[in-house]
């Protein structure tokens, strides 16, 4: 993983545990590895968030300059539910997702956030097109909100 990769990563954590309320979390940490459920392959993910009611929503995130494209989400959704078990999920792009990747996300309900390239923990925009935990009893919704530099 290059240093940006790692900086971007470090800061939509940060983020997130900023926003843990908003969203449900009772807590945000860092990488970490799991063992898939089928195959027992260790599956490395960016940020782990633990619902107050116990579950988990697992975090990816993706320094792109291009648009996220469908097969990522594909493959997300592969390793939230198959492979690690957890409640939902949510991918953070720098560059945006694609309209296949935004229809399957939609359809699979995984999360979608647009984070600048360039975020600092304290400075940054973050854009969520919409966020539902699948596989949860309960829709956690937002609709197209635009956070900039929370503090």
């Amino acid at each position: 993983m290059t240093k940006p990769d790692k900086q971007f990563e470090n800061v939509a954590r940060a983020i997130f545990f900023k926003l843990r309320q908003q969203f449900g979390f009772d807590q945000v940490e860092g990488s970490h590895h799991y063992a898939a459920r089928d195959s027992g392959v260790k599956r490395q993910i960016d940020i782990t968030a633990y619902l107050n009611d116990g579950g988990m929503v697992l975090i990816e995130c993706k320094l792109h300059k291009e648009r996220i494209d469908i097969g990522y989400v594909d493959a997300f959704h592969t390793v939230i539910h198959t492979d690690v078990g957890a409640e939902g999920g949510i991918l953070v792009s720098s560059g945006g997702f694609t309209d296949g990747a935004v229809k399957s996300a939609n359809a699979k309900r995984i999360g979608l956030a647009t984070l600048n390239a360039d975020a600092t923990e304290d400075d940054f925009t973050l854009q969520i097109a919409e966020f539902i935990l699948s596989g949860v009893s309960r829709d956690i919704g937002c609709r197209l909100i635009l956070v900039d530099g929370i503090q």
